[in-house]
């Protein structure tokens, strides 16, 4: 036959590809490929918007009761409330996860596909905690429900309110970051 194909193993001289033997570039192709790459000026720009106090998903604030400080997760869409701490292998400690509700509701938690063992803490509109469970991990059959309505729910690692006294009642004080929009 009388078509040429180059062999898979042969390598062109700098500058030159298989498209285009004779070395002459494509500037269009290559200044879209440049456009794609992250660049300093987007990482700063990036560093400056998290700097600023602009609630995104995954922000960590700190959140105290009795005395005891822990840093959480804010939970304020419902696609991070659907997810919460779904699929994790472990929590550090003195960490957790605050749900964060537009307005105060009656509300029911389960531990699908939930590996960490949980405790709860339904947490009203006066920021006092209504009412806590603990919940065995990866239970899709038991729901969890506040015993009124809540604004906010905190999980944390399982025994961690027991451990430092935390009690329905206690007040959880944390300043939530503004939202953007």
């Amino acid at each position: 036959m009388g078509v040429d194909v180059m062999p898979r193993t042969t390598r062109l001289p700098r500058g030159k590809t298989a498209e285009d033997p004779t070395g002459r570039s494509d500037r269009r192709r290559r200044t879209v490929a440049c456009a794609r790459r992250p660049t300093t000026a987007a990482l700063i720009l990036i560093g400056l918007l998290t700097a600023t106090g602009c609630a995104t998903a995954g922000d960590t604030i700190p959140l105290e009761i009795r005395g005891h400080t822990l840093q959480v997760e804010l939970a304020r869409t419902e696609a991070e409330q659907a997810r919460g701490l779904m699929y994790r292998k472990s929590l550090p400690a003195d960490r957790g996860m605050l749900f964060v509700y537009p307005s105060a509701r009656q509300v029911y938690y389960w531990m699908k596909n939930t590996f960490i063992p949980l405790s709860i803490a339904f947490i009203g509109d006066d920021r006092r905690i209504i009412n806590m469970a603990d919940m065995p991990p990866n239970n899709s059959t038991r729901t969890f429900a506040s015993h009124g309505p809540c604004r906010y729910v905190l999980e944390v690692n399982q025994g961690w309110f027991k451990e430092h006294g935390v009690q329905p009642g206690d007040i959880v004080t944390f300043t939530l970051p503004a939202t953007s929009g």
